[in-house]
């Protein structure tokens, strides 16, 4: 074996292996021609080869490049795993201030105070509230359904927040208020008919004008006033209240929690006040919603009686009354005049219990005369 493959690679030495061996070989190149000419099973060979290369080496790059990423994700995935993300740093929020015991309200109470009102004074919010109250009562001159329209309904909303606040600050926390309407009728006093507002969530706009009318602020006192029943009719008793600052409703604010039952107290007219009415039957379908003539308003009902009942329906029998006139009475001697209305109030500003009168029967000495005529 060993001496024929010496043999076969010995180089050709006689003129016969030569001859052989060039017209075996492939033709000569030309000169200057740098280019290598290959017989076409050896080219196919040669670039089969070539690929084949080419191939495993694009393999060996694509494969290091993947070990060289795998340890960096794997690191990355680790990371996240074990520290979790963090949240965004927090504005410190100041301390929170202590009330006293004697100023701590309610729950309720404390988220109203950070609304855009809780730092304006009682001249201010005045101010507010009778702007609000105009642009409600162009809103609805301009004919839209204050009850749907969604305009009227934003402002509306403003208007009752503004004097939800106002009214806390002039007459106290509520919710509601006990007032006194002392009577007289034909130079004798009648006695006094105490009323109860209802909840000022539900009527506040209507409230306020009540209040606003009957009580004296400020120097409404040095004001002429004047209030009394002159209307005597089969399902009301009306009342005028006549002052140079008195002001009606701007929008018909009714609430289904606060129905006109008997003894119940309302505004009279479209938009309403400030006469206001005692019921003295159910009036719930005749002044409740689409009534008057109307489709959705309702007269505003905004008070009820709680103590009184026989003053009122004295009223309603003895004062003359005028079919003709649907009950209007003509003659100021038969008016039932309102000498004057007062807020009911406890040295803490308890305004929500029964105490109009001691326990002996007398009157309470702490109530509070808010105006005199």
């Amino acid at each position: 074996t060993r001496r024929g493959s010496s043999q076969a690679m010995r180089r050709p030495t006689s003129r016969m292996d030569f001859e052989a061996e060039a017209s075996a070989s492939p033709p000569k190149r030309k000169e200057g021609d740098a280019s290598v000419v290959l017989a076409p099973p050896q080219r196919r060979s040669f670039l089969r080869e070539l690929l084949l290369h080419s191939s495993f080496s694009v393999l060996i790059i694509v494969l290091i490049v993947l070990a060289l990423r795998r340890p960096a994700a794997k690191t990355n995935l680790r990371n996240t795993t074990t520290q979790p993300p963090q949240p965004p740093p927090q504005r410190a929020s100041p301390p929170p201030q202590r009330a006293s015991p004697q100023t701590a309200p309610p729950e309720r109470r404390v988220r109203e105070e950070t609304d855009e009102y809780s730092t304006l004074a009682v001249d201010e919010l005045e101010i507010v509230v009778a702007s609000l109250r105009r642009k409600v009562a162009a809103t609805r001159q301009s004919g839209a359904v204050m009850e749907t329209d969604k305009k009227a309904r934003a402002q509306i909303a403003e208007l009752q927040k503004a004097t939800k606040r106002l009214l806390k600050l002039q007459y106290g926390p509520g919710p509601t208020y006990d007032l006194a309407l002392r009577l007289a009728f034909r130079g004798e006093a009648l006695g006094d008919v105490r009323i109860r507002t209802a909840n000022v969530d539900d009527v506040p706009h209507a409230i306020h004008v009540f209040l606003h009318n009957t009580l004296a602020r400020g120097g409404a006192t040095t004001k002429p006033w004047k209030a009394a029943f002159h209307r005597n009719a089969g399902h009301v008793l009306q009342a005028f209240v006549r002052t140079p600052d008195a002001f009606g409703l701007s929008f018909q604010e009714y609430s289904p929690a606060f129905p006109h039952k008997k003894y119940t107290l309302g505004f009279a007219g479209r938009p309403g006040g400030p006469e206001f009415y005692v019921s003295t039957l159910d009036n719930t379908r005749n002044h409740g919603p689409g009534s008057q003539g109307s489709r959705t308003e309702a007269d505003s009902c905004f008070a009820k009686v709680i103590h009184g009942f026989d003053v009122i329906d004295a009223v309603k029998s003895q004062q003359p009354a005028n079919p003709e006139k649907a009950g209007f009475i003509s003659d100021p001697a038969d008016f039932v005049n309102i000498l004057g209305v007062d807020l009911l109030t406890d040295d803490d500003d308890e305004t929500n219990s029964e105490r109009t009168t001691t326990t002996t029967g007398k009157k309470n000495p702490r109530l509070h005369r808010r105006k005199k005529v």
